[in-house]
């Protein structure tokens, strides 16, 4: 037991060291490297396509994963609710 939580220990401190120790970017292009690397991808792979006439999806959006209405797959809650707004609106015009 004691062999356990000392080699936990060892691991804490082990990763601690290193987060606090990583090498850091030093010039731009490094900058942009790795917050390209950390973005998670936004739109799901097998995603419909939404109708042109809804124009750009939002912007900023919130980085939960849900189940997006119409059949879309999944997204975040802002890109949910555009969806809907969208679907209303040409629900109206019909």
């Amino acid at each position: 037991m004691l062999v356990v939580v000392t080699v936990t220990i060892l691991i804490i401190i082990s990763v601690g060291i290193f987060m606090v120790y990583r090498p850091r970017p030093t010039t731009e292009s490094e900058k942009l490297v790795v917050t390209e690397t950390i973005k998670p991808p936004i739109r799901s792979p097998g995603r419909r396509k939404f109708p042109k006439h809804w124009g750009p999806e939002p912007e900023n959006q919130k980085r939960d994963n849900r189940q997006l209405p119409g059949g879309y797959g999944f997204g975040s809650t802002t890109l949910a609710l555009w969806i809907m707004k969208n679907m209303a609106a040409d629900n109206d015009h019909k």
